[in-house]
């Protein structure tokens, strides 16, 4: 009797520190606790959890980033083949599919040679074909100040000696290109101009004397 009430006292003892087994001291035999069991469980999923998570992390520290394709490196050659401008270097550009060096060289308009622009010129003349913006109509006569002379055939200069129309008394006036005469008809209300045209026009019946009627 005090042989079992020992045995109860020491098991109980035990599953209250939670003990993994109880030992029945008259068979020898491990006996299981519900209490070690359970503890013995959660430890388990425990360090099983915190082992995954280590080596998850181990796994994303230890995995190299990825790595973007960055295409073959930039061309410095013309005629390398090229998808976009970037693909050039060396103040090449990219166009239809080749590296294009760009030339201007003096052009001030016009294109450059790669499907781009030297520049634009302003007015209504445009560029020539040596791009150089027109000042004049290629061939034609003009006047520069008071002087007559012929635009060059790229429009962007002059071709001979300009002519001072101011050395003919008859035709003293650059116009259109052209020495003409000096129309006057300032305070005249007829006659002529100077020019072989009228000032105006008397009355029927009246007489126009120094331009007056």
């Amino acid at each position: 009797m005090r042989s079992a009430l020992s045995f109860i006292v020491v098991s109980m003892c035990l599953m209250a520190c939670g003990s993994t087994t109880v030992i029945d001291g008259d068979s020898g035999q491990a006996i299981p606790s519900d209490v070690a069991t359970d503890v013995t469980t959660d430890a388990d999923t425990v360090s099983s959890t915190d082992t995954a998570s280590s080596d998850a992390a181990t796994s994303d520290l230890g995995q190299p980033p990825d790595t973007v394709d960055a295409g073959p490196p930039p061309c410095g050659a013309v005629g390398c083949p090229c998808d976009e401008p970037s693909t050039c270097a060396m103040n090449l550009v990219c166009a239809s599919g080749l590296c294009c060096a760009p030339t201007c060289g003096e052009k001030v308009c016009g294109g450059d040679g790669c499907g781009g622009t030297c520049g634009e010129c302003d007015g209504p003349l445009g560029c020539n074909q040596f791009g150089a913006c027109m000042i004049c109509e290629p061939g034609v006569s003009v006047c520069t100040g008071n002087s007559t002379t012929t635009c060059n055939a790229s429009g962007d200069g002059y071709s001979g000696v300009p002519f001072d129309c101011a050395a003919i008394a008859e035709t003293p006036i650059c116009q259109d290109g052209a020495c003409v005469c000096e129309s006057d008809c300032e305070g005249k209300t007829c006659g002529d101009d100077g020019c072989g045209e009228s000032c105006g026009e008397c009355q029927p019946g009246d007489a126009c004397s120094d331009g007056q009627c």
